[in-house]
């Protein structure tokens, strides 16, 4: 990779994470320690929507308190309750070139990040994502 190009990804990018309400604080723990120091990642946007059974402001306050005890720099959960349909609503709070949309169930590397900007920036007009063959998976 062209160390170049690379440098001129830092930054660039913002996470959107769906997480559904049940698996929302494993996300936390598994996704923020992990992109936090990523030179490429900008912000990890959190989404997610309310349980049953809770209000939204209780929700929210819960999460933005098990947050907390990261000491993220980067991490935030998004306003509002969207449902699973409306994921892609989260880009009026994104302010960077690329964002890369994950769910709950799906986690990335810090070194797997730069191959997906550099392919998107390759190709502006292409979604690019995870094509998996048997165990490999790979990046279009």
């Amino acid at each position: 990779m062209n160390d170049t190009a690379i440098q001129d990804l830092q930054e660039s990018v913002s996470v959107a994470v769906r997480m559904g309400p049940f698996r929302a604080f494993r996300a936390l723990r598994s996704l923020v320690p992990r992109l936090e120091d990523c030179s490429f990642v900008r912000e990890i946007v959190l989404d997610t929507w309310t349980p049953p059974g809770k209000s939204l402001e209780a929700f929210r306050n819960e999460l933005h308190n098990h947050l907390t005890k990261f000491n993220t720099t980067k991490a935030r959960i998004l306003p509002g309750d969207r449902g699973l349909g409306e994921r892609y609503f989260v880009a009026e709070h994104i302010q960077t070139p690329f964002t890369l949309v994950l769910d709950d169930d799906k986690f990335l590397h810090c070194a797997e990040i730069p191959k997906l900007l550099l392919a998107a920036q390759r190709f502006p007009q292409r979604i690019i994502g995870p094509l998996k063959r048997g165990k490999r998976t790979t990046w279009l």
